[in-house]
């Protein structure tokens, strides 16, 4: 059932990036070549679109956020000190905030400062 689920996000990772490329091969390609050395291997637990950029909570491997404006993902972890966990369970986002949840607790990115926090207060 596991392997199901990873799956089904894995191919709606896919869905979601597609449909926001234009119908050019290029993009396509670059696109797919993108995907495939950011997200293989990785356990998504959860995925939201905020309008603007896509944030991929994973088991393991941080929050992934693929930024539309530059065509680039950008990836959160312990490993790049961006953030100080790397386990989470699900990803919520609003206009100034995205919120993940991990066993650690709550982590909060404020979208102006750029940077994460753990807890309630931002």
């Amino acid at each position: 059932m596991k392997s199901n689920i990873k799956l089904l996000f894995e191919n709606l990772i896919w869905v979601v990036i597609l449909s926001l490329t234009f119908a050019n091969d290029n993009i396509l390609f670059s696109q797919q070549a993108q995907i495939e050395s950011f997200l293989r291997n990785t356990r998504v637990t959860d995925i939201k679109n905020d309008g603007v950029d896509i944030w991929v909570a994973t088991e393991g491997n941080g929050i992934f956020k693929f930024d539309k404006v530059t065509n680039k993902w950008i990836n959160f972890s312990s490993e790049n000190k961006k953030i100080k966990q790397d386990f989470f369970y699900c990803i919520e986002v609003g206009n100034r905030y995205v919120w993940a949840g991990s066993a650690d607790g709550l982590y909060i990115y404020d979208k102006k400062r750029k940077r994460w926090k753990k807890g309630n207060s931002v």
